[in-house]
């Protein structure tokens, strides 16, 4: 059984990622999971606010460098923090 459980935030701001959420939430709170399991539930956000995440796509330091800028990390939230 699964002893790591990766869900959107709530707060993500696209729809799809919001329902996937709280369709995930609701099961694992119904099938009292994390008690029988004691797996942990971390969140992470793909969209919040409409400039993030930052930058969109590919941009090298400066054109037609080989040098790419570290991509932004994922922010997670262990459970407990999201409510």
């Amino acid at each position: 059984m699964p002893d790591l459980i990766l869900v959107p935030h709530a707060n993500d701001t696209h729809d799809d990622h919001h329902a996937t959420y709280a369709l995930s939430i609701f099961a694992i709170q119904h099938l009292d999971y994390v008690e029988l399991t004691s797996a942990e539930v971390f969140c992470y956000v793909v969209h919040s606010g409409p400039k993030w995440p930052a930058p969109w796509a590919y941009q090298p330091i400066s054109p037609g460098s080989a040098s790419v800028a570290k991509p932004a990390r994922n922010h997670m939230a262990p459970r407990g923090t999201v409510a």
